[in-house]
């Protein structure tokens, strides 16, 4: 990064009054976790008296219903899935209740569960990570409002590997506060400082490498001799029982200038920007790959990328077809700070990089890209928020 209700019932949402409708004589809410897990079972629907919980997406909904729905319910559930009748008709479940009520309450679930799946306040599971709703598509949106955007600079984005913290990190009294938000199974959980991190220095741009450590950036000096003010590149370990081991230095890519924002190829290619000797502009987009267990030489990217301005926070797709990246006061720009989005041509070369467009440009700020390890979401910050945006709806083929 660089710059130039904790109530265990849910509220209804108004589209929740669709399924008002489609249960007039009830309510649905979402139960408890307790007393959800006591009834109902993960993936399956269960008639408990005169409610039915249903467990859809992570969360169980209890559904009051009809008195007298209540003994088919119960009867249809607890046959779902057994053999027909010897005699029967192939398609058809014969029962005293009439096939019209059948219908009707058939349709009443499914039409329940495609609102559920639509509008429920909760958590959906999307590729191992618990992404809170409302979730963007063409539109980015600020991510998790009042946990992680908020009325501080917010920026960066990071989640672990099991998907289950959220890292970025936050302005405060001149220093950049590293910050991390963990999800406890319902809901996220308000931010706290990241464990490994000295507050007695900046910290910013976390990125988990592909052999599971922490990469970020921070001003703490090297060692007791080291008396330059840059930024390098730090990463800690993670460890049994949620520690970690002491903040290492990257010596290998580090330099006596500054680096910045980090990130990283499958493949364990690591792509950073530096303010060193023999770039293009004040700072430049490098890439450094390892050979025989080290970190070779960093490379500049080129032209096609680097200007006689300034680029900054890199982050290439996992095949490395793609590159997006932040470019300074660039012609043709938005803002003073545009994300730019550069390909690579036959697997070999970068063609000239291309403005990122509207959807994510504004007359602001855009900075600190990141894509999710599912591929589903964009994530980067601008306007002091931390922000989300469908990567259906990025630029150069995604």
């Amino acid at each position: 990064m660089i710059f130039a209700s904790s109530s265990s019932m849910m509220r209804w949402r108004p589209a929740d009054a669709g399924v008002k409708a489609l249960f007039p004589s009830g309510s649905m809410r979402m139960a408890p976790g307790a007393d959800s897990r006591k009834y109902c079972l993960p993936g399956s629907v269960n008639a408990t008296g005169n409610h039915l919980c249903i467990f859809i997406g992570g969360s169980v909904f209890r559904i009051s219903i009809q008195k007298e729905h209540a003994a088919f319910s119960a009867w249809f559930f607890s046959n779902l899935g057994r053999r027909r009748p010897q005699g029967s008709r192939a398609g058809r479940i014969y029962h005293p209740k009439t096939q019209t009520l059948m219908k009707r309450q058939l349709y009443r679930f499914a039409a329940a569960a495609c609102i559920f799946s639509i509008v429920r306040c909760g958590t959906p599971e999307r590729g191992g990570i618990p992404y809170p709703r409302p979730l963007p598509d063409s539109t980015a949106l600020a991510f998790l409002p009042g946990i992680v955007s908020g009325d501080s600079l917010d920026f960066n984005a990071a989640f672990s590997p099991d998907g289950r913290t959220f890292y970025f990190c936050r302005s405060e009294k001149g220093r950049w506060r590293m910050l991390q938000s963990s999800y406890d199974g319902e809901r996220w959980e308000m931010p706290v400082t990241a464990s490994f991190a000295d507050t007695a220095y900046s910290q910013a741009d976390p990125c988990f490498g592909p052999d599971g450590a922490l990469y970020y950036i921070s001003n703490r000096p090297r060692d007791a001799a080291d008396t330059l003010p840059d930024y390098d590149i730090w990463f800690v370990r993670p460890l049994a029982g949620g520690k970690w081991s002491a903040p290492e230095n990257l010596h290998a890519v580090n330099s006596d200038s500054t680096e910045y924002y980090v990130s990283f190829a499958p493949n364990g290619n690591i792509y950073f920007a530096s303010n060193r000797p023999g770039g293009y502009g004040s700072f430049d987009i490098y890439c450094s790959r390892p050979r025989n267990g080290q970190y070779a030489l960093p490379e500049n990217l080129g032209g096609a990328v680097n200007s006689a301005a300034m680029e900054h926070d890199p982050f290439p797709t996992a095949d490395e077809t793609l590159l997006l990246f932040t470019s300074v006061d660039r012609p043709g720009g938005y803002g003073s700070g545009d994300i730019y989005y550069a390909k690579k041509e036959n697997g070999q070369r970068w063609a000239t990089a291309q403005n990122a467009g509207p959807k994510i440009n504004t007359p602001s700020y855009e900075y600190c890209s990141y894509l999710t390890p599912d591929g589903l979401y964009y994530f980067f910050s601008s306007n002091f928020d931390v922000r989300w945006i469908s990567t259906k709806h990025l630029p150069g083929g995604r």
